[in-house]
């Protein structure tokens, strides 16, 4: 079944770790991507979460951290062909305003598992360190315009 998805993704900063971002690895895929997921939304209700509280939720989710100053970078988009889904991405950075004690290292399990990754922000223009998933369309330009305002 064919399906649209709008997502909330965030690239995370800390105050200790000027030099880095926190963003996610997916071993199956051999690639990187920025933390979050898909907005919920009600259709009978017709209710949803905000874009903010969905990155707030994936957040506390996905890596067991809460976070503050979402700033919009822009974008993307990709198609998950096993299931038809198209996913339409609105990316942030936000700052990390939690202990990072709560740091969750892995979530997920066999396709799905994400490992919680400190990325040096020079790394992250680099193929070579950083590859980012290349189905997810115009994910490396935003990468490229948040490095070029860090």
């Amino acid at each position: 079944m064919n399906k649209i998805n709008i997502c909330g993704k965030v690239i995370l900063k800390h105050k200790d770790y000027d030099d880095s971002v926190l963003i996610l690895k997916r071993p199956a895929y051999d690639c990187y991507e920025p933390i979050g997921g898909r907005l919920e939304i009600d259709f009978e209700n017709q209710k949803s979460e905000t874009i903010e509280d969905c990155i707030q939720r994936e957040c506390l989710e996905e890596v067991g951290l809460s976070i503050e100053n979402l700033t919009y970078i822009g974008s993307y988009n990709y198609f998950w062909e096993k299931n038809g889904h198209y996913n339409f991405c609105l990316l942030y950075t936000a700052f990390i305003n939690s202990s990072l004690e709560n740091l969750k290292k892995e979530d997920g399990f066999g396709k799905c598992l994400t490992i919680s990754e400190w990325v040096l922000k020079k790394d992250l223009l680099s193929n070579d360190r950083v590859k980012f998933n290349p189905t997810h369309f115009g994910l490396n330009c935003l990468i490229e315009k948040f490095c070029s305002q860090q």
